[in-house]
């Protein structure tokens, strides 16, 4: 198993913060945003690590897998 270096746990962290915060903040169920955000071009750049390039927030992914999928309210239950 790959130990987990520090550029890892800090993508983990934002990754853990942005599905933490989509239950407040997003209007879709956690089933919709899980799916869309496993698709996006963001969740992408976190498996590579160019996000780390940039200064990028829980908050910006979120707004980030919007603008990429447009915003929902499909789906009610928030995990």
């Amino acid at each position: 198993m790959k130990k987990i270096d520090k550029d890892g746990l800090l993508l983990c962290e934002l990754q853990a913060a942005a599905f933490e915060n989509s239950i407040d903040k997003m209007d879709s169920s956690s089933e919709i945003f899980s799916r869309q955000f496993m698709r996006s071009k963001i969740a992408k750049s976190l498996d590579n690590e160019s996000v780390l390039e940039r200064n990028i927030q829980a908050s910006d992914i979120l707004q980030l897998v919007d603008e990429e999928y447009g915003a929902t309210d499909y789906g009610s239950i928030k995990l």
